[in-house]
């Protein structure tokens, strides 16, 4: 019997794609989930599996990897997707899908399957990652195949496989997260002029239940990585861990945005990150004092640009390869501390020092007034000589 590996979440849909697979395709169901920080999660998750007809269940720890290969790098770039995306869930697929890859291969699999929609970003993300990792393994999309179209035919499809499934909660919050952040799209939330519920978050509470006092903090960085918070050192994954608990306890990191998926539709999206809204405010406050200008410029283009290519699930490109290059050469320098201030959902940049400061208090360097008057009149010479031709032509004249 030929055999594929799913990548398996513990959602409605992928366990449905089990049985699926197995009627439908005639296959032998392997599974596979990665642990990209809520290990508490995934401790069922291999039974569910099983129980829903899997002959076998993977479970991978990622988390380090996922920090080490994936988040640090957008962090260096200071890379969110349009007006305030952490890019989660698009750091995350890649590495899954390599897994998927890897383990494909090692088990002796002639497919991979995921439980994607025909509608979201993450089918373009795992099959495109996937097609240049292996591009002549095959990818099966059961959601895009099957006639499971409401949730009354999802529900008679699990009575007839003898499936024990959850039809409330979590499904229908369409929750997706790891330790770099967490999206839901719940229900009440595609009216735009309703504010999402508070069920909707987990990782922070209301920041006008948080408490009275504000929480500082301060975080060293040596060439764009963190490693140490309050002055103990801390691994990455450490620091993330404990600043997504400090910053939710403070309701930091909430963002409710409109967002323009990769196939071309507008989504409501509702986030939680806490560690990286605080990490990616100290990381540019420290960028601040310690890039030149013309560095800092074309980072923001190359950043925009990089955060575009990891959304759209081109992770394994050259081009975002060579991006890392650039980003990694542009970190030399930033190294220091930033201290923050963590306040009913706000974090503020309250200090920042570096012994590569290019920030100079003291004003040392002498300026001559001659030579000042000179160069404001050589950086007038262009426009006054297009000030000359609008007063030969009314019609150029400025409005």
């Amino acid at each position: 019997m030929p055999r594929v590996l799913l990548a398996y979440s513990g959602s409605l849909n992928t366990t449905l794609a089990i049985p699926w697979l197995i009627q439908n395709k005639g296959y032998e169901v392997l599974t596979f989930a990665a642990n990209l920080g809520y290990g508490e999660y995934l401790r069922t998750l291999g039974d569910h599996a099983l129980d829903a007809g899997a002959s076998s269940a993977l479970i991978g720890d990622l988390s380090e990897r996922f920090v080490s290969g994936y988040v640090l790098p957008a962090l260096k770039a200071n890379a969110r997707y349009e007006s305030g995306y952490f890019l989660a869930a698009a750091l995350g697929r890649p590495l899954i899908a390599y897994e998927l890859v890897r383990l494909a291969w090692e088990h002796g699999c002639e497919a991979v399957a995921h439980g994607c929609t025909e509608r979201g970003n993450n089918q373009v993300r795992f099959e495109t990652a996937i097609a240049s990792l292996a591009p002549d393994l095959k990818v099966i999309a059961p959601i895009r195949e099957w006639n499971l179209k409401s949730m009354a035919d999802k529900q008679a499809f699990a009575k007839k496989c003898r499936l024990k499934v959850d039809f409330t909660g979590r499904e229908l919050r369409h929750l997706d997260g790891n330790l770099w952040g967490i999206s839901t799209q719940p229900e009440e939330a595609s009216d735009l002029w309703k504010e999402p519920p508070e069920s909707c978050f987990v990782l922070t509470v209301d920041p006008r239940k948080a408490p009275d006092e504000p929480v500082s903090v301060e975080i060293d960085f040596e060439r764009g990585i963190p490693t140490a918070m309050d002055g103990q050192a801390l691994t990455p994954l450490q620091m993330i861990e404990s600043l997504n608990r400090l910053g939710g306890r403070s309701g930091v990191g909430r963002c409710d945005i409109i967002e323009n998926r990769v196939i071309g539709l507008k989504t409501r999206e509702i986030y939680e990150a806490p560690a990286a809204t605080i990490l990616y405010a100290a990381h540019q406050a420290l960028e601040e004092i310690t890039l030149p200008k013309d560095l800092t410029d074309f980072k923001a283009a190359a950043s925009q640009h990089y955060a575009n290519l990891i959304y759209r699930g081109l992770w394994y490109s050259e081009i975002r390869e060579s991006l890392d290059s650039f980003f990694d050469t542009a970190q030399r320098t930033v190294t220091g501390q930033v201290r923050l201030e963590l306040f009913k959902g706000t974090c503020r940049v309250t200090g920042r020092r570096s012994a590569w400061s290019l920030y100079d208090p003291s004003r040392k360097e002498p300026v001559d007034p001659a030579e000042a008057r000179g160069f404001a009149r050589i950086s007038a010479l262009a426009s006054r000589v297009e000030g000359r031709r609008r007063v030969q032509h009314p019609e150029l004249r400025a409005r």
